[in-house]
Order: structure tokens, then sequence, then C-alpha cells
């Protein structure tokens, strides 16, 4: 069965349309029979609709890249289709393209399925707290640039209170922190402990993003011209 066999049960209701429906047969190469009875079976037609226009936005990523596309291995493209059909939120959406444009244009182990794994277990408000980090991450490297080598120590990581949440969201920020932290895309501030045995910690609680959350940023983010994914 073809994909688009497999799929005409969605496309006679103008679900994907052409452009799309040639694009998935191109990143599903051999799989695309278990793509097309995945389209067809298992998904309701608004799952189809939210998996179409992921594909569409990811498709019109790669163009604006001028990006090649190859195929996706199964174990990363299904996590994907299936965690795109489900999303509703235009954020989180957005992140489901970039990272299907992403693997239908990098190297096969740039994006492996821990990826689409964790963004499906992202709430919106935890999408904005991990890039919160990393704005202020990036604004406070620049600042200590900036500052030179006579300047202030260099910090560890964002402080709390640099977020910029009122108290209020306090819970709900220890929650979104705990979460990425348990997905393992920030790191807090290590424990430091002395030659005598004693412990210290930090009283600025700082944390920074990890090796695994740069990676996952770098695969949610939409390629541009010439650019290569890198763990």
């Amino acid at each position: 069965m073809d994909l688009l066999t497999g799929a005409a049960i969605v496309t006679a209701g103008g679900i994907l349309k052409a452009p799309v429906v040639e694009f998935l047969k191109r990143v599903s190469g051999p799989a695309g029979d278990e793509i097309g009875l995945w389209f067809r079976d298992k998904i309701r037609e608004y799952r189809s609709r939210n998996a179409a226009r992921v594909a569409e936005r990811a498709q019109s990523m790669i163009a604006a890249a001028g990006a090649d596309i190859h195929e996706i291995p199964p174990r990363t493209l299904i996590p994907i289709l299936e965690g795109a059909s489900i999303e509703d939120n235009a954020e989180l959406a957005e992140l489901w393209a970039a990272l299907l444009a992403n693997a239908a244009t990098s190297e096969e182990d740039v994006i492996p399925p821990i990826l689409p794994s964790i963004l499906q277990q992202l709430t919106p408000f935890d999408a904005h707290i991990f890039a919160r980090v990393h704005a202020l991450q990036v604004e406070l490297q620049t600042r200590e640039r900036d500052v030179g080598p006579e300047g202030e120590l260099p910090r560890w990581g964002v402080r709390r209170s640099e977020i910029g949440l009122v108290d209020a969201d306090s819970e709900r920020l220890e929650s979104a922190i705990n979460t990425l932290t348990a997905l393992g895309l920030i790191e807090r501030e290590p424990v430091m402990r002395f030659d005598n045995g004693q412990i210290f910690a930090s009283d600025s609680d700082e944390l920074r993003l990890s090796a695994l959350g740069r990676r996952f940023l770098n695969a949610c983010t939409p390629p541009s011209s010439g650019d290569v994914r890198a763990s």
C-alpha cells in the first residue's frame, strides 16, 4: 500500500494536501506503508489535521532554509507524528514542526527518539520557562563577555529571581523547574564538598541548560540556510 493510498481517507476530506503527502512519502521511505496505515486507522480526523498542519509547517521551514530532505527512521518519525497529532497549542506545534524539519534535514543520529518523547511531556508553561532560562543565560554570557576579565567572577547560571515571575507563580515555577530538571533539559547549580566533609550549597540556586537541553533547543529551532544540526 502506497502512502497516498494509506492516507486516502484523510486526503479525500482535504486534511492532507498533495504536497504534504509527497513530503511524508519522502521522509518515510520504506516505512510509507506503515505511515499510511497509521494515518488511516490509528488517528481520528482531529489528530490528522494537527499532524498535517505540523507537516505542512515543517515543509515550509525546510523550503525557507533551502535544505535537502532525506528519510527519517521510523523510530523517530512515528513518535514525532504521534506527538504532533495530539498537540493543539500553537507554540508547541511550532516546536513539533521544527523538530520534524530538522529530522528530515539532519544526520540520522542528530534527532534521536528521546527528543519527541521529551517534547510530548512539556506544557506550554514548561516550554516558556525553558526558553526564558535559555534567553537569560545568553544575556548573562553576553554581559560577562562585555565586562571583561576584570569584572565579576563568571556566574554558574541563571537565578530564579531573574526569571521575572510574580510571587503568586512561585509554586507553578517550581513545578516547571522540577519537570525540566527531571527531563534532563536544565541542571541546577551543583552542591560543592569541602575537603573536611562539610557540604555547601549556593544560596542563589542557579539554573542553566544541560547538554541535552542545548541539543533539544537546536532540534526545536527551525533550520536555517547552511545550518547543520549537531549535538
